[in-house]
């Protein structure tokens, strides 16, 4: 019989088009998995639920049982550096979290749920992440503890009582922060990471090592790599004893170890094994069966999941999974498990074969969109004005019914990521369908500044954030309608924090975009530097100038000092509990564009910081994206 005919596709105006994504379905596919971690067969995370806004520790046990862990209203989350992470550690069956309600650390075990640590007294408030058992202490942690009172932040590692009887005794002090504290397998050594303002850990920090004793102290420490213009990555320690780390000293994010005879790489190659560390603990490597060590590698703007075959001439050999972003990994003789997505599988938790490379999948929390509304976007490499490629996603507009008319072309969304030191990997993020479904296009940008692409790619940004990226954003949208893929004359631009800020300097540098969305973004750069949190108020000095003596350079980037050179309409939205770039940025810039004739529209959420949790205010925030866009661009 012959086949069926293919139903011709019926023409409306793009960016018309009827969609059942939905922001709704959008917010329901938002659980998010992290905090990967295995104690002996039994496998732990944390997962968010955006109903509520929490985040729970979650257990599968080998025989497929998978059980929350926190209590009914805990939500267990770190503060420590605003962005937390490290709030979960799992040691012989014993569950230790951060309350995010008081910054206290618990530990869970089959007969009790206790504080480690005391109360906070009055003018002082502590907070803790990054939390590991020393072996042989029957039960003692060491963690990064941050210590808020009227007059500083101070930050520092702490050892801490198993049984939370005795106050907890500081092991290392006196630099700006502190990352990674790593006992050594018999607990007779301790590692950890450490940088200095104006530094963050990814531009320079250091690796040290010292001698761990059981009074709580720690001995000729010294440091081992690292300083200004070398940045180390989660220190660890191999089952035999070997401390491990990655550096960026040749260019790359690489894998080393220390040896008798000092530093060795252990996969030296251009492929970054690390990122920008945003959030403690993180999870690009770890050691498995047959002393093989599995890692994820970023590689041309994709990450892969690969296996470091031991012996004299060590091989990576590729997993081969259909994955491309991974959040995490974690493995021991047991098996390996990845936190895994792709831009048509949502993320999932996957048990991997380190010998076969065959996957199982064992957990995809939220919902996930049908398959006809989902496509791998297209890598597209364009001209930086330095002479730079610069790397983006293109997602062409997409829907199952429905194509433009003859001759018209779809509008553009350039999306702006945040850090700015950050990356845009290809996976599942059903808010990019929520627009191509519509008949828009979308192009996500890895302008230079972004990681991913080694050392070199990421300091470009370096002294010229709200220059270089500016220009990066410009020159896309450009260039991509230059290529016929999107009507020049209805282009917009969007980002968040950091990514706001570089939506407003551009629509202050150029009249390329027809409007532009700032999510929690930064308007004023001498007000960020006054008012942000400690982790990150030295960093404008690398990105902008050293300050007082670029005070000009940072009134000059400020968009809130260029509204006279903004025409196209902007929307901000921001959480009034927002800690990192405070609400009254959005709101003064939003001042005083209304004042000169400019369109604002704004959406404050009271119970949102920075970046948005809970399901409702997501549902509201891209529909009144939606609404916004369809206005300004007459749709």
């Amino acid at each position: 019989m012959p086949d069926s005919p293919v139903a011709a596709k019926a023409a409306l105006p793009y960016g018309t088009w009827p969609s059942p994504v939905t922001a709704e379905s959008v917010s329901a596919a938002m659980p998010v998995m992290s905090a990967l971690q295995l104690d002996g067969a039994d496998v732990y995370w944390l997962e968010g639920r955006p109903d509520s806004g929490r985040t729970v520790a979650v257990r599968r046990t080998p025989d497929g049982c998978t059980a929350d862990l926190t209590a009914d209203g805990t939500d267990v989350r770190s503060r420590v550096h605003e962005y937390g992470g490290g709030a979960l550690h799992v040691r012989d069956g014993a569950v230790h979290y951060i309350n995010g309600a008081d910054q206290r650390v618990h530990r869970k075990d089959a007969r009790h749920d206790r504080h480690l640590t005391p109360e906070d007294g009055p003018g002082t408030a502590h907070r803790h992440a990054d939390l590991r058992v020393v072996p042989g202490t029957g039960g003692d942690l060491v963690c990064v503890r941050e210590s808020h009172d009227d007059q500083r932040v101070r930050n520092e590692i702490v050892k801490l009582d198993g049984t939370g009887a005795r106050p907890p005794a500081v092991l290392v002090s006196g630099n700006d922060f502190y990352a990674s504290p790593r006992p050594s397998p018999d607990g007779t050594m301790l590692a950890w990471l450490t940088w200095n303002h104006p530094d963050m850990p990814w531009t320079g920090s250091q690796l040290w090592l010292g001698r761990l004793h059981g009074d709580g102290t720690v001995s000729d420490a010294r440091p081992i790599t690292g300083d200004r213009g070398e940045s180390v990555f989660q220190p660890d320690w191999s089952p035999d004893g070997v401390l491990h780390f990655v550096t960026d000293r040749t260019g790359w994010w690489n894998l080393h170890r220390l040896g008798d005879d000092g530093i060795e790489p252990v996969m030296p190659m251009r492929a970054e094994f690390g990122w920008p560390q945003w959030t403690l603990d993180p999870s690009a490597y770890c050691f498995i069966s047959g002393g093989r060590i599995a890692c994820l590698t970023i590689r041309d703007g994709v990450q892969r999941l690969g296996i470091i075959e031991p012996g004299p001439a060590a091989e990576l050999r590729d997993a081969g999974l259909p994955y491309t972003a991974f959040h995490a990994i974690a493995g021991n003789e047991h098996g390996l498990y990845a936190i895994a997505a792709a831009p048509d599988k949502p993320q999932r938790l996957i048990r991997v074969d380190p010998v076969s490379c065959r996957h199982e999948v064992l957990r995809t929390p939220g919902s996930a969109l049908d398959t006809q509304w989902l496509q791998a976007p297209e890598p597209v490499g364009l001209t930086a004005e330095d002479g730079r490629t610069v790397h983006g996603l293109f997602h062409a507009p997409r829907h199952p019914a429905h194509t433009g008319p003859a001759g018209s072309l779809p509008p553009l969304i350039l999306v702006c990521h945040g850090g700015p030191t950050t990356q845009v990997l290809p996976e599942y993020r059903p808010g990019i369908q929520y627009w191509t479904s519509r008949g828009f296009a979308v192009f996500e940008l890895n302008y230079r500044g972004s990681s991913g692409w080694g050392r070199s790619y990421r300091a470009a940004l370096e002294g010229n954030w709200g220059v270089a990226d500016v220009q990066d954003c410009i020159a896309a949208a450009q260039q991509l309608a230059a290529l016929g893929k999107v009507d020049e004359n209805r282009m917009v631009v969007r980002g968040g924090s950091a990514g706001g800020y570089t939506v407003l300097a551009t629509l202050a540098a150029s009249d390329v975009f027809a409007a532009g969305v700032s999510y929690f973004g930064i308007c004023d750069l001498r007000l960020l530097r006054d008012n942000t949190h400690k982790f990150e108020e030295r960093s404008l000095d690398l990105l902008v100038g050293p300050w007082p003596e670029a005070e000009e350079e940072y009134r000059r980037r400020s968009p809130i000092e260029r509204c006279d050179a903004i025409s196209a309409p902007v929307l901000f939205l921001h959480g009034r509990q927002d800690r990192v770039v405070p609400p009254e940025q959005s709101a003064l810039m939003a001042k005083r564009l209304t004042e000169q004739g400019v369109r604002c529209d704004t959406v404050f959420f009271e119970d949102e910081g920075h970046g948005f949790g809970k399901r409702a205010n997501v549902v509201e925030a891209l529909k009144s994206e939606l609404r916004f866009f369809l206005d300004v661009l007459g749709l």
